[in-house]
């Protein structure tokens, strides 16, 4: 965390552990799945900044009525750029608010792949996340189609969609990959850079945010994928089961064999539920 601090000055606005082989291959969401644990906490941190960036541009007139449009890339490939946004999106849909996920790497699509739910293009999909809709294809061919074209679709399907939800999550090329992020970020209010730690070279996250910085939209900061040195406050914030949780950190359960009983911490004494 430091480092990427200290590199790139920008802050860290969320820790995220590494996930385990299977869930990386199986593009599965883990906090619908864990939704207690570290991992599905460290995107609720970064659900939290992103709001905060939203109430602080709402004070000061900065923004545009509508959704939130937030952009999610990374400066490279494979560095968990569209996990980040499929669980953002999930953990954003928990508040009951309307989310759009959107796939503007049409290169490479693989976002309906962590959703789920049908893929037609130029459509609202509904998706297996419930809360979550999904445009797979802004075109009806976007590998057909020039580049130009499809980012100048984008760009009106999302001004047209402000007024329809509460956020809008861009899934983009990398930065240094292609110029398709860039020309998308005239319509965008926030921009989160996916940093993979030990893969992510300090040399193409600071060109990216150069880069970023340069067409007028500084990064609101990093989503730190891969994170192992992650403050801990586990034996309290977690549940017994929590698959990332220490045995020897668990907490104690209690020994009552009445389960309606509870801890009355004044008089160190069991209660039951009935009085």
């Amino acid at each position: 965390k430091e480092d990427v601090e200290v590199t790139l000055d920008l802050p860290v606005l969320a820790e995220i552990p590494p996930l385990d082989r299977e869930h990386r291959k199986s593009c599965r969401i883990i906090t619908m799945e864990e939704p207690r644990s570290r991992s599905a906490e460290s995107f609720r941190a970064l659900r939290s900044a992103l709001d905060y960036a939203r109430m602080v541009d709402e004070e000061q007139g900065r923004t545009e009525d509508g959704a939130q449009v937030v952009l999610v890339t990374s400066a490279g490939p494979s560095e968990g750029k569209t996990t980040t946004l499929a669980n953002l999106a999930a953990v954003m849909a928990e508040g009951e608010r309307r989310v759009l996920a959107v796939n503007c790497d049409f290169r490479r699509p693989r976002l309906h792949r962590y959703l789920g739910g049908m893929a037609a293009p130029q459509k609202l999909n509904a998706t297996d996340v419930p809360g979550v809709q999904l445009v797979t294809q802004v075109t009806r061919a976007d590998g057909d189609a020039t580049p130009s074209d499809v980012v100048e679709a984008q760009r009106r399907l999302v001004t047209r969609a402000r007024d329809r939800f509460d956020v809008i999550l861009l899934d983009t090329a990398p930065v240094l990959t292609t110029n398709d992020a860039s020309e998308l970020l005239s319509v965008v209010d926030h921009v989160v850079l996916v940093v993979a730690a030990g893969q992510t070279t300090a040399d193409s996250a600071a060109r990216a945010t150069e880069l970023l910085e340069r067409r007028g939209c500084p990064p609101l900061g990093v989503a730190l994928v891969g994170a192992r040195d992650v403050p801990n406050s586990s034996e309290y914030y977690y549940d017994d089961d929590d698959p990332y949780l220490e045995p020897s950190r668990r907490r104690r359960r209690s020994t009552s064999k009445d389960p309606d009983a509870v801890i009355d911490l004044a008089s160190r004494t069991e209660v039951t539920a009935g009085g």
